[in-house]
């Protein structure tokens, strides 16, 4: 089921074969065009293919979404693997980041107000 047009987060693609396509972008809330783009990499050749979900955390798209369209697809070509990955997840890594990101805003708002004389001013 197509989900929502507002949603704007990317899935992507990833299909191993010497001739086929190796990455491919597409939006969420546009599964016939996810779908076309399997069903290409597949016409291309490819044996295995990797849904990665560009998520932080597991939701409708990964739980309900692209289960069905990656089920879709082994029914239309049982002879190709078709497999999800987990979602990004919160590791340390991005958590660092997000944390580092925090310092630098904070930092550069320390700055302003300074170069204001003191007197914290809105952007």
């Amino acid at each position: 089921a197509p989900a929502s047009a507002s949603t704007s987060t990317s899935s992507s693609l990833i299909a191993n074969s010497a001739s086929a396509c190796s990455w491919v972008n597409g939006t969420i809330d546009d599964f016939s065009k996810l779908r076309l783009y399997l069903d290409a990499c597949v016409e291309g050749g490819a044996r295995e293919i990797v849904l990665y979900p560009f998520f932080l955390l597991p939701g409708r798209h990964t739980n309900v979404d692209l289960p069905e369209l990656a089920e879709a697809a082994r029914r239309r070509h049982p002879h190709v693997a078709v497999t999800i990955t987990e979602t990004i997840g919160l590791d340390p890594k991005l958590i660092s980041i997000i944390l580092e990101r925090i310092d630098e805003a904070i930092e550069a708002c320390e700055r302003t107000v300074g170069d204001q004389g003191g007197r914290a001013t809105s952007r």
